[in-house]
């Protein structure tokens, strides 16, 4: 397993090529930057599970996370969160779920391990680590793990989500809202209504 600075680095030098051809800068030594949209700065950080990371020959997790401009916060209660999948296509989708499954069978291939007990944990870490390979993106799961075992897979999320970024970037920039603007226009309000109905 690779330790937090790795990972940051090495998921930076698959993504910084991205912010070359886009409006946007690097925010400290973890993975965060500041994207400037039509609509103003857009937060963007990958972040890490520290409690995941500490287990040997398990695999890491991280995640992006993003925030909107203020002035796309629906409500008091909106905190501007904004899910990778809202901007998403299906082909981006499968490329997401391929690099997955590369890291799962990577995990899963392990051999000589220091202590039984790692192959043990290890062992009943994949049922999980499958499921969550295999689980549809959606936007309301912003927080869906992405898994990496070392510094190439960190590099390579870098590089994936880097490509992806300009064509996000596009899709936000035409209808931008937060998560929770998102989940009403598209999931509750109909629910609500059916309800009152």
């Amino acid at each position: 397993m690779i330790k937090s600075g790795v990972f940051h680095a090495s998921f930076h030098r698959g993504f910084a090529p991205a912010l070359r051809t886009l409006p946007g800068r690097r925010t400290g030594r973890t993975s965060a930057y500041e994207i400037e949209t039509a609509v103003g700065p857009l937060a963007l950080a990958f972040h890490v599970n520290p409690k995941a990371s500490a287990i040997p020959y398990c695999a890491g997790e991280c995640w992006p996370l993003l925030h909107a401009p203020a002035p796309l916060r629906r409500a008091e209660g909106d905190d501007g969160l904004v899910s990778w999948y809202q901007y998403t296509t299906e082909p981006e989708h499968a490329a997401i779920q391929a690099l997955q499954r590369r890291v799962y069978a990577k995990v899963a291939a392990q051999d000589g391990f220091a202590v039984d007990v790692h192959r043990q944990m290890r062992d009943n870490s994949l049922p999980l680590l499958r499921a969550t390979t295999e689980a549809p993106l959606e936007a309301r799961f912003p927080h869906t793990a992405l898994a990496y075992l070392d510094a190439d897979d960190a590099e390579a999320w870098g590089t994936l989500l880097g490509a992806q970024l300009p064509g996000w970037l596009a899709r936000f920039q035409a209808q931008p809202e937060t998560l929770e603007s998102y989940m009403w226009r598209v999931h509750w309000t109909a629910e609500v209504g059916r309800r009152h109905g």
